[in-house]
């Protein structure tokens, strides 16, 4: 009974006390080591440190600002974010400020880049484009188009020489030459490249009134046949030499009305007119070969001559005599009749230059003397007269 009257009430007394646990042994520094060892392998960004306070114990220690701020991923996005900031405002100052290379326009159109120069302006290689392209194609030329440069920054490999961006630009430009316009009579016209072109066609034409040996120093046009003018054209509008020869060097029918002059005679004018006497003389009634010329009359003149006169100036220089003078001296102590030579002395010499002008080889008007030069003094010859009207006494 006292065995049941017991149940549910607390009984210790009878209770055995239970074993302490046994104490984990101390394997603190082991694994801190491990952990040190994993971070290493894993790269972690902090790694937690402990300090031994007392033996056999380790804390960890508070992370430096730096440290909460690089692991924080707020702030660590707003860093990077700063720096791409940065380092664009300064790619801009940079790009704005190192300009390294000019941008070559021409009407607006990008034509090269080329390195940077403080000598080059666009004054400067306008003018210089222009005249790589004068120079390239023999001729002036004429442009609207607009050229300009703007400074740039530009990688090394993008430029170009600047020789190199002047033959791109002379390759854009829309341009028109200058060239030599022939109006023939007032009404044909032929456009020559240049005045080389005409000079050569004028030499062409002018061989048969040339003669070897003489000083030519112009070779024209007669100007009231031809006249001569520069215009710009497209570079395709010009003919050749040839080309412009097929139409100049022709003969026509010519009438004309010749007034005779002091010295002419039928032969020597029916040389100047390139026809013959006979033709003179049945073109003007009254005139045969024994006709003696009277200066002021016409003489009707049927001949052929070149479609366009030719006008050659030659200068050429001669030898003249200069005649010594004489020069008397009296003597008042001599008849009359009293004559002695002094001094016989001697001409002198002089070089005259003068221009002829010739018309299809033909002189229409006398020599002009343009220069005189004394090679030689004349020395006079001089004499002593008597003028004594009295016979003197001979002893």
């Amino acid at each position: 009974m006292a065995d049941e009257s017991g149940r549910g009430k607390n009984n210790l007394s009878n209770l055995k006390p239970l074993p302490k646990p046994a104490r984990p042994p101390d394997n603190t520094k082991k694994t801190a080591a491990k952990q040190i060892e994993a971070a290493k392998k894993t790269q972690a960004v902090y790694l937690p440190q402990r300090t031994k306070s007392k033996p056999g114990a380790y804390k960890k220690k508070k992370p430096s600002f730096f440290g909460k701020f690089i692991k924080n991923p707020k702030t660590t996005g707003m860093a990077a974010l700063g720096v791409v900031f940065i380092v664009l405002a300064v790619l801009i100052i940079w790009s704005t400020t190192n300009k390294n290379a000019f941008d070559l326009y021409v009407n607006g159109n990008l034509i090269a880049h080329f390195a940077r120069s403080n000598d080059v302006t666009r004054e400067s290689i306008a003018a210089q484009i222009i005249t790589h392209l004068e120079d390239s194609i023999g001729a002036n030329i004429y442009t609207e188009d607009i050229i300009e440069i703007e400074t740039a920054n530009r990688g090394k490999k993008l430029l170009v020489s600047y020789e190199e961006a002047l033959s791109a630009a002379a390759r854009a430009l829309t341009y028109k030459i200058a060239a030599s316009m022939l109006t023939i009579h007032g009404t044909d016209e032929i456009i020559l490249r240049n005045r080389s072109d005409v000079q050569a066609v004028l030499d062409y034409l002018a061989m048969p009134f040339k003669e070897d040996g003489a000083n030519y120093v112009s070779i024209s046009f007669d100007e009231n046949e031809v006249t001569e003018k520069i215009v710009f054209v497209d570079s395709e509008t010009p003919v050749s030499v040839n080309d412009a020869l097929l139409k100049l060097d022709i003969k026509v029918r010519s009438f004309d009305n010749y007034e005779i002059v002091s010295g002419d005679t039928l032969g020597a004018i029916a040389l100047r007119f390139n026809t013959t006497v006979n033709k003179i003389c049945i073109d003007n009634p009254g005139y045969d070969t024994s006709t003696i010329l009277q200066p002021g009359k016409v003489l009707l003149i049927d001949s052929v001559k070149p479609f366009v006169s030719i006008i050659t100036v030659e200068e050429t220089v001669r030898t003249e005599i200069i005649p010594r003078d004489l020069r008397e001296e009296e003597n008042p102590y001599e008849y009359q009749t009293y004559y002695e030579i002094v001094n016989e002395g001697r001409d002198g010499e002089q070089e005259v230059t003068v221009r002829i002008v010739r018309v299809n080889g033909i002189q229409r008007q006398p020599e002009e003397t343009i220069n005189t030069e004394i090679i030689i003094q004349p020395i006079d010859r001089v004499v002593i007269v008597g003028t004594s009207e009295i016979m003197p006494q001979r002893r």
